[in-house]
């Protein structure tokens, strides 16, 4: 069964300032996707990454698939940089369930 990723659009960022942080719930043919043990990547068009691993992002209701990309100073290049974001399952399943773009302002 294919997948598809869903575009979102991230809220802009200033360069220098301190970003809120996004929340999501993942569902998946419309289910809640379990993210249980699950690492998540976030990787922007210029290399740039944040990941669970590095304490960018967290699970917080793994079982309800929730997680959030977590407050943080920005430091990217300024632009709209288009995004995805990469899940791995503990199965070793690897999956892209959401891309999108985000500006970022000087």
């Amino acid at each position: 069964m294919a997948s598809y990723a869903k575009y979102f659009r991230l809220p802009t960022a200033e360069k220098g300032d301190t970003w809120e942080g996004q929340e999501f719930t993942l569902y998946v043919n419309g289910e809640l996707k379990d993210l249980t043990d699950a690492s998540i990547v976030l990787t922007l068009d210029t290399g740039d990454t944040l990941t669970s691993a590095g304490g960018d992002i967290t699970i917080t209701d793994a079982a309800n698939g929730v997680f959030q990309i977590d407050e943080q100073t920005i430091d990217f290049v300024e632009g709209v940089h288009s995004y995805e974001i990469k899940f791995t399952f503990s199965d070793g399943d690897i999956k892209t369930y959401i891309k999108g773009d985000w500006e970022i302002t000087k």
